[in-house]
């Protein structure tokens, strides 16, 4: 590269959050929330007169009078301002800390201001933690570009990174969003709260945060030009979806760059497990344990084989007024036994992390001897996939449901022995899925299919596994929707319910459901994708 003129930027490269984005986006905010305060509200409170009100105290005054549709405006061009302002504060993190850095000799900004480090004058000058300000500087180093020596502007670590953070830079998904007779001009019809949902589309940077710690680790061991491939595919997976799923595919894309690593580093995260336990003051029992990839496999298939069974296994209670009868009035029947009391469904009082106790508690019960354990041990099916010429090769990885980080071949061959394992081997054969009207429920080849597309509950960012799922059909049975994988999607008791109550629309592109809100929640019906992340290796 010459230094004598700036490198080439990729396609759709613009500057890191500029000043102007935060002027847009304060605009925004301003008419959003003079649209949504009523006149009244303007006038001064008979309750509280604006001298005894603090600007914050006014303001939450204003929020009050708000009706919901436009409270949820106003939340919503928060949200594109907050993340607005973290991207500039990213970008102005870097430019600290490429000040404080060795190479522009002498002692560095950071150095001069008394400080050990560009975090710690974030941190002090922002009044955040130095974690957050540590986020923000590696963020910032990423998308800030780079001077040469003789001052020359170059391209900045992570372009499409710094493309991404930027509001209204998001790539579009490829699902066409659904009409709507009223206009996508965002305006509120009736009781709709229809003007979009959330910040903008954008890379957030708590997510580029999670890309830029993977791919920096990757680049270590592989090539520039299949870093910048996963960070492009990263980048598109990673737009617009919570933090927990920026996290995972950012680990799914070190992986596949460090293909020669997942072994050693399984070595090293073995010698690490441990497990606690302290008895406490109160009486209650601690257990804290740290698993190792292989075994929290065990551990979490175990778990959630019975919580998933409590989860579908309904439970019934007696009406209160038929209880007390039964207890007060005498056995008549000739059998001697009480007569029979109606049962309502009554759904299970217990958290899941109470449900996870009570699992290991029946686990270690039957594993003790004891035929009183309350809850039958639930058959454990745990699924291990991997790419057919990595496992013919012995190379490469695998990855297993409810673990995010991947496991080397060798541990898969270590595996291969247990009857519950079930190996899903991609690209190769497989069994007939597409049942058509033949049948209303989906086949277990056909779960096990599914659930190798959705990876538990196919809702965007939602972390229940696959036991806690059943298949339902897109387009209901009762409808015409046929039993074929294009109509499935595996879906949690909670997740299930709020599609059919709030009317989305769930369509499968490329082998990812993505789901389309109805237009009282976003006027203009933009697709959010579910399902797996899925990463293609580089050529």
């Amino acid at each position: 590269m010459s230094i004598s003129s700036p490198p080439s930027p990729p396609a759709g490269f613009t500057e890191p959050p500029v000043f102007e984005d935060v002027i847009t986006a304060l605009d925004e905010l301003q008419s959003a929330w003079t649209g949504a305060v009523p006149a009244f509200a303007t006038n001064g409170d008979a309750a509280a007169p604006s001298e005894v009100l603090s600007s914050s105290g006014r303001a939450a005054v204003e929020l009050d009078t708000m009706t919901d549709a436009g409270l949820i405006r106003v939340v919503d061009r928060l949200g594109e301002l907050q993340h607005t302002l973290d991207g500039l504060q990213a970008a102005a993190a870097g430019t600290v800390a490429a000040r404080s850095g060795k190479e522009r000799g002498g002692e560095g900004l950071a150095k001069r201001l008394g400080h050990a480090s560009a975090a710690v004058v974030v941190s002090e000058r922002w009044r955040v933690s130095l974690a957050r300000a540590a986020v923000l500087v590696d963020v910032g180093s990423a998308i800030v570009p780079k001077r040469s020596f003789l001052g020359v502007v170059q391209e900045c670590e992570f372009p499409r990174v710094a493309v991404a953070i930027r509001p209204g830079s998001h790539l579009h998904p490829p699902v066409e969003p659904l009409s709507d007779p009223a206009g996508d001009s965002g305006r509120v019809v009736g009781d709709g709260i229809g003007c979009g949902m959330g910040a903008p589309v954008a890379l957030t940077v708590d997510a580029a945060a999670a890309i830029v710690r993977e791919l920096r680790l990757g680049a270590k061991v592989s090539e520039p030009g299949k870093v910048a491939s996963i960070e492009e595919t990263l980048v598109d997976h990673c737009t617009g979806v919570g933090v927990s799923t920026a996290r995972r595919a950012a680990v799914v894309g070190r992986t596949i760059l460090d293909e020669d690593g997942t072994e050693p580093r399984e070595h090293v995260l073995k010698s690490r497990r441990s497990l606690t336990i302290i008895e406490q003051p109160d009486g209650m029992t601690k257990l804290t344990a740290v698993l190792d990839p292989e075994s929290a496999m065990w551990v979490r298939g175990a778990l959630d084989a019975i919580v998933g069974t409590n989860l579908r296994t309904p439970a019934f209670v007696e009406e209160p007024d038929q209880a007390r009868a039964n207890a007060q009035e005498p056995d008549t029947t000739d059998s001697g036994t009480a007569p029979d009391a109606p049962a309502t469904d009554m759904p299970d009082p217990r958290t899941i992390e109470q449900l996870r106790l009570d699992a290991l508690i029946d686990v270690c019960r039957h594993t003790a001897g004891c035929a009183e354990a309350s809850t039958a041990l639930a058959p454990v099916s745990i699924v291990v996939r991997m790419n057919l010429t990595e496992l013919q090769a012995g190379l490469g990885h695998a990855t297993i449901d409810g673990v995010t980080e991947p496991v080397s071949a060798g541990a898969v061959r270590r595996l291969a022995g247990d009857a519950n394992l079930i190996p899903a081997v991609l690209n190769g054969p497989s069994q007939i899925l597409d049942l058509g009207r033949s049948r209303r429920l989906f086949s277990p080849a056909q779960r096990l299919a599914l659930t190798e597309r959705d990876g538990g509950c196919a809702w965007t960012g939602c972390p229940h596994p696959p036991a806690y799922t059943e298949a339902h059909h897109i387009e209901w049975w009762s409808a015409g929707g046929r039993t074929d994988l294009g109509n499935g999607v595996m879906l949690c008791t909670h997740h299930h319910h709020r599609i059919h109550a709030d009317g989305w629309g769930i369509r499968v592109r490329d082998g990812s459901p993505w789901f389309i809100p109805p237009a009282h929640l976003d006027r203009s019906r933009t697709p959010k994708r579910g399902g797996r992340v899925r990463l293609e290796r580089p050529g």
